[in-house]
Formats: C-alpha cells, structure tokens, sequence
C-alpha cells in the first residue's frame, strides 16, 4: 500500500485489509487487519516558528492544558481527558440477566505535542509517556485542533 504525502495536517485514519486465496501453497494465518495511518502532520514552518504557532494554537483550542514547553526540545506537555470504559459493580442477578450497561467515564491524559525539523518544514507529532506515537481518542482531539489552526 503506497502513502502519498501532502502538505495537508490530518488526523489518524483506520481501514480494514483482507487477505484471501494465496496462491503458491501459501498460507494465512489472519486474514483480516485493522491498518492505522499516523498522519506525519507536516507543516511549512521551520522549527522555531512552528514552536510559537502550536503553542498559540494548542492555548486556543480548549481541548488541552498547556503544562509546560520545553522550545530546546521543541516539545508542549498538555494535559486533558479522555473517555475510558467505567467498571460496573453488578450483582449477581444483573450479572445472570443481563442488566445494565457498562458506562464510560473520563480521566486525565498527559501527552507530547513535539515539533521537529523536515526538510524546510516541521513535523508535529502527539506522544505518550514512552514516547511512543499517540492514537487515543485525546490525541486524535489535540490534532484535530492543531489541523483547523494551523492548516
């Protein structure tokens, strides 16, 4: 699957991929899969100025708390909620008939928004603790707001 990229920021985008009927003695162990594309989130900005426009666009969003930045790093810690499955304290019955639904509740995220240099531009990602690129339901907002601002 060939990836086109584009000046555009958008968010993370989930298709579905099959396979079936190899050919050749083949074998497929699971044929069915869940493809995530991480958005390389690419602006026009060098770093330093890139730097200053998230800062103004993730303040003005509403969507997270600015909780420290670090412009050395070229990083933003902001901090927010996000949805989870609420536990449920069933009773016996309940639990043997079927009652009530299990609800969601929220808590608190704290996330990287890093800007790094790319080519005469910047890439801006959105990490977790590790470090690691972000997906989650509050990371798919912060870059959502990113995008309407910076885009």
């Amino acid at each position: 699957i060939q990836l086109i990229d584009n000046a555009t920021i958008e968010g993370i985008e989930n298709f579905r991929l099959g396979l079936y009927s190899p050919t050749g003695g083949g074998v497929i162990a699971e044929g069915n899969g869940m493809i995530t594309i991480v958005d390389n989130d690419r602006v026009v900005d060098a770093p330093e100025g890139a730097w200053k426009r998230v800062g103004f666009a993730l303040e003005r969003s509403g969507v997270a708390a600015v909780a420290g930045r670090d412009q050395t790093a070229g990083t933003y810690t902001v901090m927010g909620q996000r949805e989870v499955a609420a536990p449920t304290d069933q009773g016996f019955f309940k639990k043997l008939f079927g009652g009530g639904k299990q609800g969601t509740t929220t808590e608190a995220v704290t996330r990287v928004v890093r800007i790094v240099a790319d080519g005469e531009g910047s890439l801006i990602s959105v990490e977790d603790e590790s470090g690691n690129q972000s997906s989650d339901e509050f990371s798919r907002r912060v870059i959502e707001a990113l995008r309407q601002r910076l885009g």
